[in-house]
């Protein structure tokens, strides 16, 4: 009894039908106004340690702070006191979330306060009452919250969901890229079913009274938009949501889990934890100190080696040498550095071969393809996608492993063309809601299943996306399954894109051996890299200079990417169908871009453009 009466003083208890009995007696409250907390429950060992012993709260990873911390009973057993009492309080507050029942739609994964909070307040209202509470957009749009607001959404009680972004300091003190929602509950459904009204990214109160933002879904549009999770898509305008609501009607979803539909076979891997694997990492100076040898961007010592650790900031669309490291720093890679088959991005960590094997056994392929899990609906492009070397890969760029077995690799740059067009990023930044391309969203993107790709879209895409990614030594093996899967019509189209490439940029005599520590060839692709945008002589490189057309109406002068008539139909269109196809209307549609060929931030637009077309 005093022990119960000790935790109820450190721990105030609190027991709504005791504290409200005549409240509760009327079967609950009328109005809840509310903006509870936005804490996680789990303890943040960063957070916790930032006033109280900044050593340890500036380790560099999770297994550097674990040694710190368990070194803390002799050196300062009342802080390790502290910290122990802390850690228990939050790990028996998640099991008391978890398993006393109240809250079975939200005490799920990384619980956060405010989401307990949502499902309380509609546990605490009456039948006509009505709930306001200030929450996290992610409320709606997160995976997690994914059963609490399919439930609210599906049993009528959403009366409607207002985001804002905080750009305009609404809240002064909050960062200004923080996403917050005025989320409205009824106690009860109505007695017809209502369409939900919505805005998203709002910046001031004004904006919910703007026709052209406000927009409204019905539980069967969210079924049709997220029909895993029915969350909530964002959209800026009522366009958005007609023109979104169109295209999923027309194309199907990568993987439907409830209709058990996955064509392409998809799987993901989370390959390496930059914190909880840390301990498998090595940096250049330790390898060096024992005694390995630098070839290319990997490690050998005799039979022993050790392959980079690609991080999310060295990947962009089709580009695997985007960024590189230079001690603890990364930088841009140049244009010259790129035009350079033997040049390899370096990375931070690198990773033992064997344990690499290890988490590929089961993906026999020399190449991968992974993604930024960093993303923001606000960025430049939310969808990155990019052909790799087999290497490790940090949690942070998920791999996407399919499983079809007709022309596995030839449909793989199919996939890859769809997954980084214009269209499937405009898809993207109406579902990312946070900072994360999670595999729940990618799973309900819009993506074109494989058998929808004929010999004729075939012979357009897959020698331009491979024109892509095949600018470096490191991807060959992703060229020769290309080459080896080809049938002769496609061969042809691959080896005139390389012919084109040569002639529009003046590559073409880099050099057509090997370095010695390029994976070995096996008969396959006949022709190396591709290359990246060198000019001919006179012009700067990276750069062809020439505008980009329409790939409807190509002409007889076209750039070496251009396909020529017919090679790419558009849903039977010609150009003629397509409204401002001609003259201005051309670049109004399509834009000017600064022109190259091959991967890059210069030369992906243009081909993800044209790739979408197809």
């Amino acid at each position: 009894m005093a022990l119960a009466t000790a935790l109820a003083h450190e721990l105030p208890f609190f027991h709504w039908p005791l504290e409200f009995p005549d409240v509760f007696a009327a079967r609950g409250f009328d109005v809840v106004l509310c903006n509870p907390p936005w804490e996680r429950i789990k303890l943040q060992e960063q957070e916790f340690f930032a006033a109280r012993d900044p050593q340890i709260a500036a380790a560099p990873h999770k297994a550097a702070r674990g040694r710190l911390i368990q070194a803390l009973p002799p050196t300062n057993p009342a802080l390790w006191e502290e910290f122990r009492q802390a850690k228990h309080l939050a790990e028996a507050l998640s099991k008391f979330l978890r398993a006393s029942n109240r809250f079975p739609l939200t005490a799920r994964g990384d619980i956060n306060t405010y989401a307990v909070f949502a499902e309380l307040f509609t546990q605490l209202i009456g039948p006509r009452g009505r709930v306001g509470v200030l929450l996290p957009t992610g409320i709606a749009t997160d995976d997690t919250n994914k059963g609490f607001f399919g439930a609210v959404v599906q049993d009528g009680r959403l009366a409607s969901l207002y985001d804002f972004e905080n750009r305009e300091k609404i809240f002064p003190a909050v960062d200004s890229r923080y996403k917050f929602s005025l989320l409205t509950l009824r106690g009860a459904p109505p007695p017809r079913p209502e369409p939900i009204p919505m805005v998203f990214f709002a910046t001031r109160a004004e904006h919910l009274r703007d026709e052209r933002r406000r927009f409204a879904l019905t539980p069967s549009d969210l079924a049709l938009l997220n029909p895993n999770t029915r969350t909530c898509p964002i959209f800026r305008t009522r366009q958005d949501a007609e023109l979104t609501r169109r295209i999923y009607e027309r194309v199907p979803v990568l993987v439907n889990e409830g209709r058990g539909e996955n064509p392409w076979g998809v799987s993901f891997l989370r390959m390496f934890d930059m914190a909880n694997d840390s301990h498998l990492f090595r940096t250049r100076p330790e390898l060096e100190k024992m005694g390995f040898c630098l070839q290319g961007n990997r490690f050998v010592r005799g039979a022993d080696t050790w392959l980079p650790l690609y991080e999310a900031k060295m990947i962009w669309h089709f580009d695997h040498r985007w960024a590189t490291y230079e001690g603890a720093d990364t930088r841009d890679c140049t244009d010259v550095e790129k035009c350079d088959p033997q040049f390899e991005a370096h990375p931070r960590y690198w990773v033992a071969a064997r344990e690499i094997d290890t988490r590929l056994s089961a993906w026999k392929r020399a190449w991968l393809i992974g993604f930024r899990d960093i993303a923001r609906a606000t960025d430049e492009r939310t969808a990155i996608f990019s052909l790799l070397p087999r290497v490790g890969v940090g949690h942070k760029i998920p791999l996407v492993m399919t499983s079809i077995s007709r022309h596995p690799t030839i449909h793989s740059a199919c996939l890859l063309g769809n997954l980084n067009c214009l269209v499937l990023d405009y898809m993207a930044r109406h579902k990312v809601g946070g900072l994360s391309l999670s595999y729940f969203i990618l799973k309900q993107l819009p993506i074109f299943p494989p058998d929808i790709y004929s010999p004729t879209y075939l012979s357009c895409i897959v020698p331009r996306v491979l024109e892509l990614v095949y600018t470096a030594w490191d991807l060959r093996p992703f060229a020769e399954d290309v080459w080896q899967e080809a049938d002769e019509p496609l061969r042809a189209a691959l080896r005139a894109q390389w012919e084109g490439n040569a002639a529009a940029t003046g590559g073409g005599h880099h050099g057509a051996e090997s370095p010695p520590w390029a994976p070995g060839a096996k008969g396959g692709f006949p022709l190396p890299p591709l290359q990246v945008g060198r000019g001919p002589p006179g012009r700067p490189a990276g750069r062809v200079g020439r505008p980009l057309r329409p790939p409807l109406r190509p002409e007889r002068g076209r750039a070496a990417l251009h396909p020529r008539p017919g090679r790419c139909p558009r849903a039977g269109l010609s150009g003629g169908d397509v409204p401002g196809a001609e003259g201005e209307g051309d670049q109004a549609v399509w834009g000017v871009q600064d022109q190259a060929v091959g991967v890059g931030g210069m030369g992906t637009t243009r081909i993800m453009t044209r790739i979408h077309e197809v």
